[in-house]
């Protein structure tokens, strides 16, 4: 008997407020995209950390409600299954036996281990809730919404999305694949992360997670359909009667987002699986805002190296320029192994590394201490999200391995 054949088979669940987030998050950018930058005073977003708000504006403008301000509402339809087609009432055996190995999006042939993902169709509705100071505004800016928001009819566009894949899947596939794990962390990270992309068929990224404020692992996928009904009219108020004259005029705005998210992955070995749980226990609290807006770096820099590998770096104090820690991205490999002896011999080893900063869709310039191996951006950015791409000559690092491989076997001779 073939040994696909003998496979084991485990259902994983992936993180629901991954989805959430990203949906959330999609639709604030959506509905901000289409004002100046500086038209809304505040945003807030219900369901987040009700103190984020004092970390990042002035105390004293905080206290008091600057107007106009937009508050998001988002509630899930958790009945929602798309007229029945992603409704399941069968066993979670039958589950797995829908997801067939040959479909997978990872395949290590060599090892006999498989990796596929089932979608469904999430649905939300979202109240963008707007106050005005005066009955002026608040007509002005009826009128503009019905204009630019396309009021009574649908619209919706392909984005990429990156999902979020359990970490315990995470764990299994390194722990499989001969990877050395110590305290639920993989111990050189980059060499993983290349190892799964040389299996996918879609690129995995390990960047940082806002909702437990850890670097995890995300699958990118490209030309998802999102879809948004903007057929209900908004709705006005008549302010609030504050002495003589009225104030906090409000519009009411409903909005019903429908796209895709992941409903189960599905994971094949030839050993029963010890690592992976039915359900990621390690998200907490809310579903966390993150932020969806993708950088297509080019394969090659200018120099003509390989890009090696895309990363987030989250920071919410955005007050002052960056300070990254990339030491960890580098941990027991042979980058790192080079960077310490070029520090050695006192050569800076962008002669072989190259970072590209992106922040708000902008280049930010920077510098780097190859010592501490921290990134220092030259600017203040204005994202609390930064995207990261890294370019190796892995020529260079394979020539001074060998140099360095050699140097020792003369010294021993």
């Amino acid at each position: 008997m073939d040994e696909i054949d003998k496979l084991y088979s485990s259902l994983c669940i992936p993180s629901s407020a991954n989805s959430y987030g990203i949906a959330i998050e999609y639709m604030r950018n959506w509905f901000v995209s289409k004002f100046d930058v500086d038209y809304w005073k505040v945003v807030y977003v219900d369901g987040k950390f009700i103190l984020d708000d004092f970390r990042k504006f002035n105390h004293h403008d905080s206290i008091k409600t600057m107007k106009p301000s937009l508050s998001i509402v988002p509630q899930v339809t958790f009945e929602h299954d798309r007229e029945r087609v992603d409704l399941y009432q069968g066993s979670l055996h039958q589950l797995i036996n829908r997801s067939r190995e040959d479909s997978a999006f990872f395949k290590d042939r060599d090892k006999n281990m498989f990796v596929s993902l089932m979608m469904e169709q999430l649905q939300m509705n979202f109240t963008f809730r707007m106050k005005v100071s005066s009955r002026a505004q608040q007509v002005e800016l009826y009128k503009y919404i019905q204009m630019a928001f396309r009021i009574g009819s649908t619209q919706g566009e392909y984005i990429d999305i990156d999902f979020h894949i359990p970490y315990t899947l995470i764990l299994q596939l390194a722990a499989d694949s001969g990877f050395e794990i110590i305290d639920e962390k993989i111990k050189n990270v980059l060499s993983f992360v290349k190892y799964l992309n040389e299996h996918s068929i879609l690129p995995i990224l390990y960047k940082y997670r806002n909702v437990n404020g850890k670097n995890e692992f995300f699958i990118r996928m490209p030309n998802m359909y999102a879809h948004i009904s903007c057929q209900d009219a908004p709705s006005a108020d008549d302010g609030d009667r504050e002495g003589m004259i009225f104030n906090n005029f409000m519009i009411d705005m409903n909005v019903i987002l429908q796209m895709p998210m992941p409903k189960a992955y599905s994971f094949y070995s030839l050993k029963p699986p010890d690592i992976i749980k039915h359900i990621d226990t390690n998200d907490t609290g809310s579903p966390a805002v993150i932020s969806i807006e993708l950088m297509n770096y080019p394969e090659k820099n200018s120099k003509g190296w390989d890009k090696f590998i895309t990363t987030d770096y989250y920071e919410e104090n955005i007050i002052k320029p960056l300070v990254i820690d990339f030491a960890e991205l580098f941990d027991d490999s042979e980058i790192l192994r080079t960077i310490k002896y070029n520090n050695n011999i006192q050569i800076s080893s962008s002669i072989f590394i190259d970072f590209i900063i992106n922040n708000n869709g902008k280049i930010i310039p920077y510098t780097i201490d190859w010592k501490e191996l921290k990134l220092n951006t030259d600017t203040v950015v204005i994202s609390e999200n930064t995207n990261i791409a890294i370019y190796i000559d892995l020529g260079y690092i394979n020539d001074t391995i060998i140099n360095l491989t050699e140097l020792n076997e003369d010294r021993l001779r």
